[in-house]
């Protein structure tokens, strides 16, 4: 150790410095070591899947470019606690994903103008369940937040005053946790659970109403987000809101594809709102975070920015440092999916509590700062192992392709409500395995059913003809199939 109560005669100061300029140097060009790593692994994949796939909403290139990302930036930031072990695992678990989507999406159809009916709302009344869960979900969310904070012994009306709004969200934030715990989920927190099901599963439904005449669509549309945000603010749970929002832009995607027989097109406005959309849920998510803080000042940012960045980044030198622990680690029995999907634990007779990270902390920085989300890839590993992980994420990856495939050419609602299921995972992956959480599975088995339901598994009629294929304009209720012109091309 060095004295650094001053210099001393000999130059023991210097020479100090000179070592910790050295190290700095040294952790610099591991850093950087890192980040070409992760760039000279991820871009080569994610070119050579997109290239394939002929589309970033395929699941394969989405899956590839989401984690291209989702290594180059926690490399560059934390560089030194990022390991090559994670990375490649990493990577192999991405290209057995985008492997096993391309199987089943890589042949072309023998029908390229292919532009099947648009699943339509069969009846009035079964177009009005989808209007009835918009209702259920936004009425929902709202009494969870009632609720929660009853819960906690707060009134609605300390929310009325400014004073308290910076208070009262600190103390039920702190009464939940306490609460989770020293004693587990109570039978209010259940039933919270259960009406924010509700919840998700409308926000995951609420873009397919874009299939659909009716007043006040847009309104029906973002109501469950909205009641996501109010339960956010009270209860700075902020968990909630994002999972309203990966679950509706995933079902808008799964919605265009659906009615339009292709993925969305990427255009400057559309990068615009995403961007946008993204800049608001980060700025909700920071005040939220203050919120949960119980001031606003500068110390009080300083720990939001830090907490926010953790949060952010801080999955992959997590899930380095466990996959570190894990090496020299007895080996436990696998958990056979009771890691990654709710109710398994059920079949294979293990505690669900056993494999939940809520307990298991690491640091990730310098300054102490910790975390414990650790990746989808962390469940899949505890679950199948190394071999049997990569298999999984292979048979994952066939099963979104598959319903890929069958929502753009067959126009099957099923498939298109699955493909959306499947979207929300690899828009979670950096965090875990979100289909552990019981309340959302629920809600994507609650609308697989409610869209069926809603709209049917498959068109009922093809409009074809010897030339081509029918067109339905969008708003249209019926098939009319479109007389083809001399060329043999169908006229837009």
């Amino acid at each position: 150790m060095t004295d650094d109560s001053g210099p001393s005669a000999s130059g023991g100061c210097d020479m100090t410095t000179d070592r910790r300029i050295t190290g700095r140097h040294q952790d610099d060009v591991s850093g950087s070591l890192m980040l070409l790593f992760s760039l000279a692994v991820f871009v080569p994949l994610m070119i050579v899947v997109r290239v394939c796939a002929g589309h970033w909403f395929h699941p394969g290139a989405m899956f590839a470019a989401y984690w291209m990302i989702g290594t180059a930036v926690p490399s560059a930031v934390y560089d030194r606690e990022s390991t090559y072990r994670a990375l490649i695992y990493i990577a192999v678990g991405v290209a057995a994903f985008s492997l096993g989507s391309l199987v089943v999406t890589f042949t072309r159809s023998p029908l390229p103008n292919l532009a099947g009916a648009v699943p339509r709302p069969r009846s009035n009344t079964r177009q009005r369940i989808l209007l009835w869960t918009m209702a259920a979900g936004t009425i929902s969310g709202i009494v969870a937040s009632i609720l929660s904070i009853r819960a906690q012994n707060v009134s609605i009306g300390n929310y009325s005053s400014l004073d308290e709004l910076l208070i009262v969200p600190h103390q039920v934030a702190v009464g939940r946790y306490d609460n989770l715990l020293t004693s587990g989920a109570s039978n209010g927190q259940r039933a919270v659970s259960a009406l924010l099901s509700i919840t998700y599963c409308a926000a995951l439904c609420a873009p397919f109403l874009a299939l659909m005449r009716i007043r006040f669509r847009r309104a029906w549309m973002l109501a469950p987000l909205a009641s996501l945000v109010i339960y956010g603010f009270t209860t700075t749970a902020r968990a909630g809101m994002v999972s309203g929002v990966f679950l509706w832009f995933s079902g808008y995607v799964a919605m265009r594809i659906l009615r339009d027989g292709r993925p969305p097109r990427i255009t400057a406005r559309g990068v615009a709102c995403t961007a946008g959309a993204i800049l608001a849920v980060t700025a909700l998510f920071a005040f939220i975070a203050f919120l949960r803080i119980g001031a606003f000042d500068a110390n009080s940012a300083s720990i939001v920015r830090s907490r926010v960045a953790v949060y952010a980044l801080g999955y992959q030198p997590a899930f380095s440092e466990w996959l570190e622990r894990r090496a020299l680690a007895d080996e436990r029995p696998l958990g056979l999916g009771s890691a990654s999907v709710a109710g398994v634990s059920v079949v294979t007779g293990q505690s669900r509590r056993d494999f939940r990270p809520y307990e298991e902390f690491v640091v990730v920085d310098e300054q102490g700062s910790t975390t414990n989300i650790y990746t989808i890839f962390r469940g899949v590993l505890i679950d199948f192992g190394r071999s049997g992980g990569v298999l999984v994420l292979f048979l994952f990856g066939v099963s979104a392709g598959a319903a890929y495939r069958a929502a753009m050419r067959h126009r099957s609602a099923t498939a298109a409500m699955i493909l959306a299921c499947c979207y929300n995972i690899i828009l979670w992956s950096s965090t875990m395995s979100i289909i552990h959480y019981s309340n959302v599975l629920a809600a994507a088995i609650a609308g697989v059913l409610i869209l069926n339901a809603a709209l049917g598994s498959r068109p009922t009629n093809w409009a074809r003809t010897s030339a081509g294929v029918g067109h339905v304009q969008v708003g249209q209720s019926a098939v009319v199939p479109r007389a083809p012109t001399t060329s043999g091309r169908v006229p837009s």
